[in-house]
């Protein structure tokens, strides 16, 4: 698995509406100029590796391993908080330590992506 693999969801599984919460404020925000407007912004993204830290620790150098990310946003008709995107990658585990900026290029904790498109923005 070379490729992220991004599955995104345009309406709310409840209601069906198209309108989310965050992302409305977000747009209305990049309107008025107080947000870059290349950023994308949800109510949460949570990310990580699908190893348990410890053997994680374990693993030597340059194992590969399986990341994920789920974006959530909130449905602005019904209340319905859900995931907008899955994102399922591969990478492989580094000795450079998780710093800012890492997770908007596509790294993780201790497991950098270097160069990776942000699948996110697409």
């Amino acid at each position: 698995m070379n490729e992220p693999e991004v599955k995104s969801f345009d309406q709310c599984p409840v209601c069906g509406s198209t309108k989310r919460f965050v992302e409305e404020l977000a747009k209305e925000t990049k309107e008025a100029e107080l947000m870059d407007p290349r950023l994308n912004f949800h109510m949460q993204i949570i990310s990580g590796a699908a190893t348990q830290p410890q053997d994680l620790a374990k693993a030597p150098i340059g194992t590969k391993v399986l990341m994920y990310e789920v974006v959530l946003d909130v449905c602005s008709d019904c209340g319905c908080v859900y995931a907008v995107k899955l994102i399922r990658r591969e990478a492989k585990k580094s000795t450079r330590l998780f710093g800012p900026g890492d997770l908007q290029k596509g790294g993780g904790v201790g497991i950098p992506f270097p160069g990776a498109q942000n699948p996110r923005n697409n």
